[in-house]
C-alpha cells in the first residue's frame, strides 16, 4: 500500500526508519516494488493489489486500532512506573 501511495503521490523520497533503511533486504525490496510500480502504472498496480488480497480500503485499515492499543499499554506501563 506504501508504494502504490508512493506512486500515486509521483513521489520522490521515502524516508524509512533506520533498521529499515540499514537493512540490505529491506531496501531491495522496496526498490524492485518501486520499480514494478513505477513500470505498471497506479491502475495496474492497485489491481495487482486487490487480486493478491493486499489493497485495503481506509475503513479494512486496523492500524488506529493496533496503535491506540500501543498507546494505551504505554500509558498503563506509565502509570504503573509513578505508582511505585
Amino acid at each position: 500500500m506504501a508504494v502504490l501511495n508512493f506512486v500515486r503521490a509521483d513521489a520522490e523520497y521515502w524516508e524509512l526508519w533506520k533498521s529499515d533503511g540499514t537493512d540490505a533486504k529491506t531496501c531491495a525490496r522496496i526498490a524492485a516494488a518501486l520499480e514494478e510500480a513505477r513500470k505498471l502504472g497506479y491502475a495496474q498496480y492497485k489491481q495487482k493489489l486487490i487480486r493478491a488480497g493486499v489493497y485495503r480500503t481506509a475503513d479494512q485499515d486496523e492500524w488506529p486500532l493496533v496503535r491506540e492499543r500501543i498507546r494505551a499499554e504505554k500509558d498503563a506501563k506509565r502509570a504503573g512506573k509513578r505508582g511505585r
